[in-house]
């Protein structure tokens, strides 16, 4: 297996636990989330302005209960906004970590340090941009979002006549008959029984895809500037695009693009680099390095011995899926990785890697990702 292909291997494998990080995150997130949910139903209970009293008298109820539910929804997407950025500034330093140790591994040789400064892993995490807004602005923004959406639900409700059992259903929806065990603020074992279809539920979808796409930002950010500080052996980047049934269009396009560290297009590509993966949001695309071969570093050898694997020879890699990359293991591995119950499922074809994930199956926390290379 020459270096391109190991170091392919070893990048899918890097997906697939990253997918995992983000699951240990977004359980976090959850538990704040349906802590909030359960508030803003005992402030909505509390002050009820259904209920039927005079106009002046409703409306001040009204008044009250936006106030108090405008500081309650501050509150809780500030603290998701803090638990995501100390995740992020952890994964920054185990990504740029991982970089070196993946690019030695694959060529039998140091060929790569790990240079990066705590200041830079600091900026890497705290000046990720999703969509031109780093992380924080873009928590900010989901809680105002809610705030108006509880606003216009509430006054549409009143409006219409709801009683106060209407109202509930359009802050939290239906319930589901699931029910989720998460750990509180208080480090203490609770029980959240699923609602959907009201505005939480748009929330809870909005956070975790905020959550998803912030991991793989930082991820990438710190791979590129890994790449960057090590141009002596790195002379460009490949897209390597996880090519499923939800895939982007993006995605497909750029898959296989190549550019070197100026972020030019090279080797054939004609496709502008636009600042690179993750493209869009929840995007699972990544980029490898394009290492120069020993003659672009002056050495007159085609390639090392086997023994030290091959190479480097400045190959790109082909494209390669969760899934195809998982088949290609043995059940001990995928049991490993995904838990014994749902390897089974997935062996027995009743579910997709991505689905496993979603489902927040088996999680790493930020300690078991920098011990899982």
């Amino acid at each position: 297996m020459g270096i391109s292909d190991t170091l392919a291997d070893d990048y899918v494998a890097r997906g697939v636990n990253l997918l995992r990080f983000e699951a240990g995150e977004r359980k976090k997130i959850l538990a704040i989330l349906w802590e909030l949910e359960d508030d803003l139903i005992a402030k909505l209970a509390a002050i009820d302005p259904s209920a039927p009293l005079r106009a002046d008298s409703r409306r001040n109820r009204l008044e009250k209960l936006l106030k108090e539910v405008r500081a309650t929804i501050a509150t809780s997407y500030q603290s998701m906004g803090t638990s995501s950025a100390a995740g992020l500034r952890g994964l920054a330093k185990a990504e740029a970590g991982w970089v070196a140790g993946a690019i030695n591994g694959a060529a039998g040789l140091q060929i790569m340090d790990s240079v990066l400064t705590a200041e830079s892993l600091r900026a890497i995490a705290s000046n990720a941009l999703i969509e031109g807004a780093p992380s924080k602005e873009w928590w900010k923004r989901q809680g105002e979002g809610l705030t108006r959406k509880f606003s216009d639900e509430i006054r549409t409700g009143m409006s219409s006549g709801e009683g106060l059992g209407d109202m509930v259903r359009r802050i939290r929806g239906k319930a589901t008959g699931r029910r989720h065990k998460y750990i509180n603020a208080a480090g203490k074992e609770q029980w959240y029984v699923e609602f959907k279809g009201g505005i939480m539920d748009t929330g809870t979808r909005q956070a975790n895809a905020l959550v998803r796409t912030s991991v793989q930002q930082v991820a990438a950010d710190a791979r590129r500037e890994m790449y960057q500080a090590n141009s002596d052996i790195v002379k460009g980047i490949q897209q390597i695009s996880t090519l499923d049934g939800r895939t982007t269009d993006i995605c497909m396009a750029y898959s296989g693009a190549t550019w070197n560290l100026d972020y030019e297009p090279i080797m054939g590509n004609s496709l502008p680099y636009k600042g690179g993966v993750p493209r869009h949001f929840q995007c699972r695309s990544s980029e490898q390095p394009i290492l120069k071969s020993f003659r672009d570093l002056g050495v007159d050898i085609d390639e090392i011995p086997p023994s030290t694997r091959a190479s480097m020879d400045g190959q790109v890699a082909e494209d390669l899926s969760f899934d195809d990359w998982l088949d290609g293991k043995d059940a001990a591995f995928q049991d490993k990785m995904l838990g014994k119950g749902r390897a089974k499922l997935y062996r027995d074809g009743k579910i997709t890697l991505t689905d496993l994930v979603d489902q927040h199956g088996n999680p790493l926390t930020l300690e078991e990702l920098e011990a899982n290379p």
